[in-house]
């Protein structure tokens, strides 16, 4: 789900770093978007298929009334098990998905106030969410923007053959 969204890159696609604070700009925020995203067609238990849940005091929680398994708008998504405020890992993913070069695991602990192990495994977390399913391999002939090809770097207008 959210993990589709992030290889396609359309989680934040279009926006810049104002707006992005603006729209998510605390963790109930963040929860909001994650629930419109994962139940818009209504719950569905992950375990059992179940469409019935036991309403609870969190809106961001759902017990399956068949197998009463808990289901929450982060599991099963990038942001599962997160040990820092979700905010802080929309920020995370909003900055490696619109920056062309990485951005180090050092820098963001600075900037986000973290642990730097922990905002390296989640960078690492999340490359693995925006590496390629090649389903979709491209073909022909492909114009491209900018490129790392073996040890040289550089633009220039041209095309890209793919094998």
């Amino acid at each position: 789900m959210i993990t589709k969204q992030l290889s396609n890159m359309d989680i934040f696609k279009g926006m810049e770093l104002l707006e992005f604070t603006d729209k998510f700009n605390n963790d109930e925020s963040c929860k909001a978007y994650l629930a419109h995203h994962k139940w818009s067609n209504g719950f569905i238990c992950p375990k059992c298929g179940c469409k019935e849940h036991h309403h609870s005091k969190d809106i961001y929680v759902k017990r399956c009334k068949k197998c009463f398994n808990k289901d929450s708008v982060t599991s099963g998504t990038l942001f599962d098990k997160v040990k820092f405020p979700l905010r802080k890992a929309f920020m995370i993913v909003f900055q490696m998905s619109t920056t062309s070069k990485s951005i180090s695991a050092n820098q963001l602990s600075k900037s986000l106030g973290i642990n730097p192990k922990t905002a390296w495994l989640f960078e690492q977390k999340i490359r693995i969410a925006m590496q390629s399913s090649q389903l979709f391999p491209l073909m022909g002939e492909i114009d491209v923007d900018e490129a790392f090809h073996w040890r040289k770097r550089g633009r220039s207008p041209g095309t890209w053959k793919s094998d």
